[in-house]
């Protein structure tokens, strides 16, 4: 029964290459694969931990899920038939 706001990232003890599932809204159920690119030390002036690379933008807050999510893109989409 950990406080999620008291976890970091270091406490989970990750080495380069390792990964993890985050569960960013248990309602409408959105995950993400992580995976430790690299261990750097933090540098004055910068934001920590850094994220390179991801496909799209995020779906709306509270679009519904994944499944409703896709259902709105291809409303949306100019190559829907």
């Amino acid at each position: 029964m950990d406080d999620p706001h008291e976890i970091t990232l270091a406490d989970l003890r990750l080495r380069v290459s390792e990964k993890f599932l985050y569960d960013y809204d248990f309602i409408d159920h959105w995950q993400h694969l992580v995976r430790v690119e690299a261990i750097l030390e933090p540098q004055m002036g910068k934001s920590h931990p850094v994220c390179i690379g991801g496909k799209r933008s995020t779906p709306p807050e509270d679009c519904g899920g994944v499944q409703r999510f896709l259902e709105l893109r291809q409303q949306h989409s100019p190559f829907s038939l």
